[in-house]
């Protein structure tokens, strides 16, 4: 009986040291909903799944959070990846992943970042979620739906969004349309900006410009829309409901599940595949009929299968 308790505590021992959990710290930039969505799906999508390679381990990953907004939040964080080894960082929001971009020894995931390229400065290997939808999708969008589109636009600020209209201008000019963009440097210089687009454009959009958009600039936006019987394609759902037409919605809970796979693929190889990598990622679209009956705009959605 004796011998038998000691094998058995052999075998727990043996598979103890045979694999290891993770040590996984997550840095998140606000308590906002959509970063906790993004943070719920990930700590569950990569608790559920198994290594990729090497053996596997009966112990579960552990995870330490970090919110920078909080009180005290970006000291403990430093404190933390500072003065323990960690396998892992995923970093939830822009200010998230600067902060761990110091950290460049240790891999690198991160989502819900919408220019992530500036904030990469000392990490030479990262992989992430982009949390912008890309040019291509805004262009297709608007083409299919909005058939007779020809003049797209845009108040956007060159810091902040200006390389996505860029891209974006070339594609439309493919389909045969023309964006017409004028730049704003700060909120206050928005109203004037659209004053600029009466009766030049057939459709404006509303990009997540965080220098343009704020509460205020964007019931100016809507409130253009009536006043020129234009659309607005935006990217979040509750613009639907004062008054936009169209809306990309970027679904953040996939957005957390695809930033597992990528954390998964780094700590099975140690980070050495995250090479300044990105994974699409799913986006809905949202359309509002009873905004296009009003404006007398022809809205087509049958291409959309139901709107996804």
């Amino acid at each position: 009986m004796r011998r038998w308790w000691l094998l058995c505590v052999l075998l727990v021992v043996g598979l103890g040291g045979a694999a290891r959990a993770a040590e996984v710290v997550i840095v998140q930039s606000a308590r906002i909903r959509p970063y906790e969505e993004a943070r719920q799906a990930f700590r569950e999508a990569l608790s559920h799944r198994p290594p990729l390679s090497g053996t596997k381990t009966l112990h579960p990953h552990q995870f330490t959070e970090f919110v920078l907004a909080d009180q005290g939040g970006r000291e403990a964080a430093a404190r933390f990846l500072e003065s323990r080894p960690v396998d892992l960082i995923l970093a939830i929001g822009g200010k998230a992943l600067s902060f761990a971009d110091r950290f460049r020894g240790i891999p690198l995931v991160y989502t819900m970042v919408p220019d992530p390229e500036p904030r990469l400065v000392f990490h030479d290997r990262a992989a992430g979620v982009p949390f912008s939808v890309p040019p291509a999708r805004w262009v297709e969008v608007t083409e299919k739906c909005l058939p007779k589109v020809r003049r797209i636009g845009v108040v956007f600020s060159p810091g902040g969004t200006g390389a996505f209209v860029g891209k974006a201008s070339a594609l439309a000019r493919l389909q045969g349309m023309r964006i017409v963009g004028v730049e704003a440097r700060t909120a206050r210089e928005v109203r004037g900006r659209l004053e600029e687009l009466r009766g030049r454009i057939d459709v404006l959009w509303m990009l997540p410009d965080l220098t343009v958009l704020t509460p205020q600039t964007a019931e100016a936006m809507l409130r253009f829309s009536m006043e020129e019987r234009v659309p607005v394609v935006t990217f979040a759902e509750k613009y639907l409901r004062r008054g936009a037409m169209i809306a990309l919605v970027s679904d953040y809970r996939r957005m957390g599940e695809a930033a597992a796979v990528l954390a998964e693929n780094a700590l099975s190889t140690g980070g050495s595949r995250a090479e300044r990598g990105e994974v699409a990622q799913r986006t809905r679209v949202r359309v509002n009929a009873e905004v296009a009956r009003k404006l007398g705009t022809f809205l087509d959605t049958a291409w959309l299968g139901g709107g996804d």
